[in-house]
């Protein structure tokens, strides 16, 4: 009888521990880093590791309940930017353009346009290289962050504190120089690949675009830089998709306002 009842009571208690134990693994916080969604997904580790490093700095997506994201847009201006925003202005949606220097002096009356339709411009670099292969922070600076902000300030008079670096790269020196500087590097977290000519069907971009809907979302397309039509194209499929589901597409300063 004694043994019987050792044998229950080992049995009660080792369940009780491993039940305890479960419960305490199903209850881990998940991290609220967030995930690249579409086709950088392998991308993942690295961009998690920098936002977790520099915070606020380093912004992936907001993190926020609200319904809220942001339509981006690189490489530009180009003669695509006034077709992308006659499709926003039919919606009354405002957009964020990260813009190169040197296709901001040869397009200025664009530029302008932009900032008057109330849209957001940002840095996007001078002429768009790989600034990740820069050895020196300060004339990564010089050359490619600060040239084209003397360049916008000239053109429409105001500043932007936001950088996205051409490929995605950049390396923890040049965040931090930026940080210094009072700059914060905005990635994305819905990559449409829109600049890949040989995959970019209008189909293919709305598909991508809106597969991985979620709050906070930061969505990557192009107006510049090649062949953009199936991007303009696509747009307002991509629009009325998230209107239907009850989003609001803000200005990237908007939605990190609500991080």
């Amino acid at each position: 009888m004694s043994k019987t009842f050792f044998y229950a009571a080992t049995m009660l208690i080792l369940s009780h521990l491993l039940g305890c134990q479960a419960t305490q693994n199903s209850a881990k916080p998940q991290s609220k880093i967030p995930h690249i969604r579409g086709e950088n997904i392998n991308l993942n580790g690295f961009h998690e590791t920098r936002a977790k490093t520099f915070g606020q700095h380093y912004i992936l997506e907001a993190q926020t309940s609200k319904k809220l994201l942001s339509l981006t847009f690189d490489d530009g201006p180009s003669q695509y930017t006034l077709a992308i925003a006659k499709v926003l202005a039919k919606y009354k949606i405002p957009a964020t353009f990260f813009m190169l220097g040197n296709e901001m002096q040869q397009h200025p009356e664009i530029v302008k346009a932009i900032h008057h339709q109330g849209h957001q411009i940002a840095n996007h670099s001078w002429d768009h290289p790989d600034v990740s292969t820069f050895n020196n922070a300060k004339t990564f600076w010089q050359q490619q962050v600060a040239s084209q902000a003397t360049t916008l300030k000239q053109i429409v008079g105001i500043s932007s504190n936001i950088f996205r670096p051409p490929y995605g790269r950049i390396t923890d020196t040049q965040v931090e120089h930026l940080i210094k500087n009072g700059m914060v590097t905005v990635m994305f977290s819905i990559d449409t690949k829109d600049w890949d000519e040989n995959d970019n069907a209008v189909d293919t971009l709305v598909d991508r675009a809106t597969k991985y809907a979620h709050p906070g979302a930061i969505i990557l397309m192009h107006d510049g830089g090649g062949n953009r039509q199936n991007t303009v194209n696509a747009l307002a499929p991509i629009i009325e998709f998230y209107l239907a589901q009850g989003y609001q597409f803000v200005r990237l300063d908007t939605l990190l306002a609500n991080d």
